[in-house]
């Protein structure tokens, strides 16, 4: 939309500016943060301040960190034991299960190039709904939709409940005086 008049230009720069100003305090808050690095649309865009989109990341791989880190504490507690029937097979295979063993796995470096993967995809088109393009992209990025699922489900605001909260103080204080 092109503005006509001067004062519709100025009115609308002084309202981006004023609203830009009075919504930035929240993108120092976590659950924010996190909403908007994993909304595909805008990933480290979606912030004003580049320290604020670096502080998301940073939140995004320890979340990831903690999720790698429960899962392979799981896969450990259920690793099949290995069956001594097939001795030949096992032999053939033992120098790849050394090398597999004495690899060296880091949840802190898996977390790192699955959240640098995830912030160098193409981000997904402006008028598409972030849950909708978690559903779609089920099978990619596990530990990244993991996290999208827990932090979208985050109300945006507890206006609401503190109405509600508000309400009922003066009901059951009016009753208190009656």
């Amino acid at each position: 939309m092109k503005m006509k008049t001067a004062e519709g230009l100025n009115t609308c720069n002084y309202l981006i500016e004023r609203l830009s100003i009075r919504l930035f305090h929240y993108e120092n808050r976590t659950v924010t943060r996190m909403g908007t690095i994993l909304d595909a649309r805008f990933k480290k865009e979606g912030f004003r301040s580049y320290s604020n989109a670096d502080q998301a990341s940073k939140l995004l791989e320890d979340e990831i960190v903690t999720l790698l880190r429960d899962s392979s504490t799981n896969a450990d507690m259920s690793k099949p034991s290995t069956s001594s029937s097939m001795p030949h097979q096992q032999s053939l295979l033992k120098f790849l299960n050394k090398k597999i063993e004495e690899k060296v796995k880091s949840s802190r470096a898996d977390a790192i190039i699955t959240v640098r993967q995830y912030l160098e995809r193409p981000n997904a088109p402006q008028d598409s709904d972030p849950l909708e393009y978690w559903k779609n992209n089920e099978n990619e990025m596990q530990a990244v939709k993991a996290c999208a699922m827990r932090f979208f489900c985050v109300p945006a605001t507890s206006t609401e409940s503190e109405r509600l909260y508000s309400k009922a103080g003066l009901t059951v204080s009016e009753k208190d005086h009656h």
